[in-house]
């Protein structure tokens, strides 16, 4: 089974902000498709520690083995699943500069569901991609009126 992750978040730039984002899981199951919406709101944090939070709920909702894609996902995202995490567990969680990586306990969760899920990424355009946007910029409008 394939299980696709669909994200979209409004924190962006550098500094602690407070936002929303929207996730989807989708998957077929018992020849029928079946997804899984949730929209909330986010603490102040960076824009990066955010994607990896959503990316952390999302897969916290996963049950059963099988493959993930992650769609929506920020290049910080996509290049640490594809080219940084091995090469930081095997560098004992430190940059090239012998320093603790940023986000590091993150990370770790994100590479123990990737050792217990096969965890791709994809920059292809989805049919979510308007209506999750819309989703979110309307929660994050609700935040910012305190409802």
């Amino acid at each position: 089974m394939t299980v696709n992750i669909y994200m979209y978040q409004t924190i962006r730039g550098p500094g602690k902000k407070a936002g929303s984002y929207t996730f989807i899981l989708e998957a077929v199951v018992k020849n029928k498709p079946a997804t899984l919406t949730v929209t909330d709101t986010l603490e102040p944090m960076s824009e990066n520690k955010a994607e990896l939070t959503i990316l952390l709920k999302a897969l916290k909702r996963l049950r059963k083995e099988c493959d993930v894609v992650v769609f929506g996902a920020s290049n910080y995202i996509v290049a640490g699943i594809n080219e940084w995490l091995e090469e930081w567990e095997a560098a004992d969680w430190k940059n090239k500069k012998g320093k603790d990586i940023a986000n590091m306990d993150e990370w770790k969760e994100v590479r123990a569901y990737m050792k217990a899920y096969r965890i791709t990424t994809s920059s292809d355009k989805h049919s979510y991609s308007q209506w999750i946007e819309e989703e979110t910029q309307k929660k994050e409008r609700q935040r910012k009126d305190g409802k």
